[in-house]
């Protein structure tokens, strides 16, 4: 889902209640902060995913592998293990061992590199 039909969706026809504000930033993913009207609150975070998974938002991880897996293009390893944790302490990661090991290869590349240089040394 494009993040501008999930706006309007959020904004307009009202898939959380009545939104009285909204905004939005974006990073390695959407990040989306909305203000309800008093009586359309969500009472507990299950709602919220309740809501989630009427609208058809994704249950599983294939999001967040997709994230690491365009974020290779064009970020460091110093970046990716950034957006790994990220995407550990504020996503709802069904299986993180498995997204480690799906992309631990792209997450470490550099480590090598970057202790040889800090040791001095050609190889480790």
């Amino acid at each position: 889902m494009k993040l501008d039909e999930l706006m309007h969706d959020i904004r307009k026809n009202s898939i959380f209640g009545k939104v009285r504000a909204a905004v939005y930033t974006i990073e390695y993913q959407p990040h989306i902060l909305i203000w309800l009207s008093q009586q359309d609150k969500c009472p507990t975070p299950a709602d919220v995913d309740q809501a989630c998974y009427y609208r058809g938002l994704p249950e599983d991880d294939d999001e967040w592998h997709d994230a690491l897996t365009d974020a290779v293009r064009c970020r460091t390893g110093q970046q990716l293990r950034e957006l790994f944790v990220t995407l550990l302490l504020f996503c709802e990661i069904t299986d993180p061992l498995k997204l480690w090991n799906f992309h631990w290869e792209n997450l470490s590349d550099d480590i090598e590199h970057s202790q040889r240089r800090i040791c001095k040394m050609r190889t480790l």
